[in-house]
C-alpha cells in the first residue's frame, strides 16, 4: 500500500469548455479535482460531475 496522496486541485472555470479539457488532464493524471460553480446549468453540462469534487460559489464576493 503506498503512502503517496492524490494531488488535489482546483480549477476555477472548470464548467467552461477550456476548464473542462483541464479538468479531465487532472482527473487522467490521477488528481482529486474540485471545481467551483455557480449557476445550476453550469454543473448541469459539465461532463465530469461525478468525478469531482463540485462546490457552488461565487467567488467574486469578498465576504463568501
Amino acid at each position: 500500500m503506498s503512502d503517496k496522496q492524490s494531488p488535489v486541485v482546483v480549477v476555477t472555470g472548470g464548467t467552461g469548455f477550456l476548464g473542462a479539457a483541464v479538468c479531465e488532464r487532472f482527473l487522467s493524471a490521477g488528481s482529486d479535482v474540485h471545481v467551483a460553480w455557480l449557476h445550476e446549468a453550469e454543473r448541469d453540462r459539465f461532463p465530469h460531475a461525478e468525478r469531482c469534487t463540485m462546490h457552488q460559489v461565487e467567488l467574486t464576493d469578498e465576504s463568501a
